[in-house]
C-alpha cells in the first residue's frame, strides 16, 4: 500500500487501514502488467484464464470513452462507484464533474488492495472522497449514510466487466439502494398520513405542556446518575421477568423501572408492579387505550411521561403526575409558542426495534 493512502487512511478510514494491513494478497490471482502505452493494466484469474478489469492496450482511454457515455441527472451530487480497478475511471468521473462526491464499493479485496498499492487517493480531499468499503454487509449503512447523513443525491457508475464478473455482489448492491428508496417511501407515506393527527395532537396537548415539567430539562438529572434502569416493553418474554422485576420493586428499588407501550396494563395485572415512570407518544387516538387500566383503577402514583404529540385523548382524566418530551413531528410548540425558550431537547419520533423486550441500561449518562 502506497505511504500516502497508509496516511490517508489512518485519518479517515483507520478499520478498512486495519484490515488491509492483514490481508495476504493473493499473487497468483491478479496482476497488475504494463501495457503498449507504458501504463499499468490490471487482470484476474477466473478459472484457468485471466480476465482483463480494464483494456490491455490503452486502459486510460477506454475509461474516457466509458465516462462521457455516462451522464448525472440534475441534482445529483454524488456517485457510488461499483467496482474501482486501478481507478482510471474515477480519474475521468472527477474531471467530467469537479462538483460531485464520490464513494467506493469493490467487492474483490484483493483488487482494491491493489488499487491502493497503485494509486494515490490523498490527492482527493476528504470530502470529494466520502468512504472506501468491500464488504457486503455495510451496504444499507453506507447508502443511508450518503443519502440521509450527507443529505446527497446519488448515482451508480459500474465498470462493464464488473457486471459479468461479479454479477451476485452488483444484484445486492442494487438490492440494497431499491430497500432502501422502499423505505424511504414508506417514511414519506406514514408522515403524510400522520401529519394532520400531529399537528391536531400539538395544539390540543399545548395546555398541559405548559403545566407539566419537561422530563429533559426540568428534572434534576443528578437523581439519575448512576442508577441503573429497566424499560419494560409488552411481549411473549416479559412473562418471564415478572418475578425479577417484582423482586426489584420489593426490594426497595434496586432500579428504575420505565414501561413503554402497553406493558403498563401487564405489570398492573401482576400484583400492582408498577413502574417508576410510564412512557407514550403514539398520535393515534387508540394510543388512549394503552393507560385506560390506569385511568380506570383510579391508580395516582404512576408518572406519565408523553411525547408532545401524543393523541390528546390519552392525556384526557390521567389524575397522575405527567411530564412531557417534545418530540421531532411537533412543529408548533418548539419554534412558535416557546419562542422564548432556547435550551430544550427533542426526542426523534421513529420506530425502534429492541430485540429484547426487557432491555436494561446499566447507567445513565448525564
Amino acid at each position: 500500500m502506497l505511504i500516502e493512502n497508509r496516511n490517508y487512511l489512518r485519518l479517515y478510514n483507520r478499520e478498512l487501514l486495519n484490515d488491509l494491513t492483514q490481508h495476504v494478497l493473493n499473487k497468483d490471482h491478479i496482476l497488475v502488467e504494463q501495457t503498449k502505452k507504458n501504463i499499468p493494466t490490471l487482470k484476474i484469474k477466473q478459472g484457468e484464464t485471466y480476465k482483463y478489469i480494464h483494456s490491455k492496450y490503452d486502459p486510460q482511454n477506454e475509461a474516457r470513452r466509458l465516462v462521457d457515455q455516462f451522464t448525472i441527472e440534475e441534482g445529483t451530487n454524488h456517485i457510488i462507484i461499483f467496482g474501482i480497478g486501478l481507478g482510471y475511471h474515477l480519474d475521468e468521473l472527477i474531471s467530467k464533474y469537479p462538483n460531485v462526491n464520490f464513494s467506493i464499493y469493490e467487492p474483490n479485496k484483493d483488487i482494491l488492495t491493489t488499487f491502493l498499492s497503485e494509486y494515490d487517493i490523498s490527492k482527493l480531499s476528504n470530502q470529494r472522497l466520502h468512504t472506501i468499503f468491500y464488504q457486503s454487509f455495510q451496504l444499507d449503512e453506507q447508502i443511508k449514510k450518503i443519502s440521509t447523513r450527507l443529505n446527497e443525491n446519488f448515482q451508480t457508475f459500474c465498470l462493464p466487466i464488473y457486471e459479468k464478473l461479479y454479477q451476485e455482489e452488483l444484484q445486492m448492491f442494487y438490492d440494497s439502494i431499491v430497500s432502501f428508496f422502499k423505505n424511504e417511501k414508506n417514511k414519506i407515506v406514514t408522515s403524510f398520513s400522520f401529519q394532520k393527527r400531529w399537528t391536531i395532537n400539538a395544539i390540543k396537548n399545548f395546555p398541559t405542556i405548559v403545566k407539566t415539567p419537561n422530563i429533559l430539562k426540568d428534572v434534576e438529572r443528578s437523581q439519575f446518575k448512576d442508577k441503573s434502569a429497566i424499560i419494560v416493553a409488552a411481549g411473549p418474554s416479559l412473562n418471564e421477568e415478572f418475578e425479577n422485576l417484582r423482586q426489584i420493586k420489593d426490594k426497595g428499588g434496586l432500579a428504575y423501572i420505565f414501561s413503554v407501550g402497553s406493558a403498563i396494563n401487564s405489570l398492573i395485572d401482576q400484583g400492582g408492579i408498577y413502574p417508576d415512570a410510564t412512557c407514550t407518544y403514539d398520535p393515534q387516538e387508540r394510543n388512549q387505550m394503552v393507560i385506560q387500566k390506569v385511568k380506570d383503577k383510579n391508580i395516582t402514583n404512576i408518572p406519565l411521561i408523553f411525547g408532545s404529540t401524543v393523541g390528546y385523548e390519552t392525556l384526557d382524566d390521567y389524575n397522575g403526575p405527567m411530564l412531557h418530551m417534545f418530540t421531532s413531528q411537533d412543529t408548533l410548540a418548539p419554534p412558535f409558542l416557546l419562542r422564548e425558550v432556547d435550551d430544550f431537547k427533542v426526542v426523534y419520533d421513529a420506530p425502534l426495534y429492541c430485540g429484547s423486550h426487557v432491555s436494561v441500561i446499566n447507567k445513565f449518562r448525564v
